[in-house]
């Protein structure tokens, strides 16, 4: 597994890269001026204004977790998301010989436009800090949102060894796994997440 993240690969350029730039210098700027404005109707539409700011930011950025979150309401009412029971409690050998036991799978149905198979597996490590097991598991469903909808996932298996997790993602590209690695979802994910323990591998599937 690769102790580093990869230079990121997330697509950001042209028009939504220079209106995220400026909105987000507009905010900067809004913000260091607020403490100055007199309390009244300016300070509090200048208050407005950066909430909105910082909405469309959230809205606009790749893989946006805003986004993520009502497409993933949008496959859940569609029936596109699955809870498969059938490999809980499986034992997964990782690449170094460690054994996980498997305590949660979610698979997406493929939408139109998206290959039948996955082209590519993301195999994610970390040592979790000052979780037991059992309170580990409960927070891994709280991100569920935040990339359920991104493009290209297809499905995730939760696994875990004592203090480490081991994620292992199936995505549509290699690109698409890239990406993820740069997210806000993927940040959050290693809130948790003792400094230093990341690692990760991506590999291509052979459809």
């Amino acid at each position: 597994m690769t102790d580093t993240l990869a230079p990121s690969s997330v697509e950001n350029s042209g028009w939504r890269a220079t209106l995220i730039r400026l909105l987000t210098v507009l905010t900067v700027l809004l913000l260091l001026l607020e403490p100055f404005i007199p309390p009244g109707r300016v300070h509090s539409t200048t208050s407005d204004v950066i909430g909105w700011l910082v909405l469309i930011i959230l809205l606009f950025i790749p893989l946006s977790p805003i986004v993520s979150i009502f497409k993933t309401i949008g496959y859940i009412l569609t029936g596109r998301v699955h809870f498969p029971q059938n490999r809980v409690g499986e034992k997964v050998t990782g690449e170094d010989g460690q054994e996980f036991t498997v305590f949660r799978q979610v698979v997406v149905d493929p939408g139109k436009g998206q290959p039948a198979q996955p082209g590519a597996l993301l195999t994610l490590r970390f040592k979790v800090t000052n979780m037991t097991p059992g309170v580990n598991r409960f927070y891994s469903v709280l991100p569920l949102l935040l990339y359920m909808g991104d493009k290209g996932f297809r499905s995730k298996l939760f696994t875990i060894n004592g203090d480490l997790c081991q994620s292992i993602y199936e995505w549509d590209t290699v690109k698409d796994a890239e990406n993820y690695l740069q997210s806000i979802a993927l940040k959050t994910i290693l809130l948790r997440s003792v400094t230093g323990s990341f690692a990760y591998s991506i590999q291509p599937i052979s459809n």
